[in-house]
């Protein structure tokens, strides 16, 4: 059948993309984190090579993924303008630390 091929595809992607979502809200390595990177570029070329971008039996199953991603972007944007944030509170804090230490050293 067709579609055989790409729906193992899409279903690898999916997995991935949920693997991705779990590695990024259990704050894994980087290194796991480009590995799941590298079979996610992986698995997108293959579909290109078979070209399933018109296959509508998969439809569900790219909806599917596409709102995972969606998911993913949203929570890793809220996630960096949380640290972000911290990060800002951070390089405040430091600032006034440096400028005591450097009164109490008059």
């Amino acid at each position: 059948m067709r579609s055989e091929r790409p729906a193992q595809l899409y279903a690898q992607l999916l997995d991935i993309t949920l693997r991705t979502q779990s590695a990024l809200r259990d704050s894994a390595h980087v290194e796991g984190l480009q590995q799941l990177i590298q079979e996610h570029t992986a698995v997108m070329q293959a579909l290109q090579e078979i070209d399933a971008s018109n296959d509508v039996a998969l439809l569900d199953l790219v909806q599917q993924i596409h709102t995972t991603i969606g998911e993913i972007v949203r929570e890793a944007e809220q996630e960096r303008e949380v640290i972000g944030g911290r990060l800002r509170e951070l390089e405040a804090k430091k600032t006034q630390l440096a400028a005591y230490t450097k009164a109490a050293h008059l």
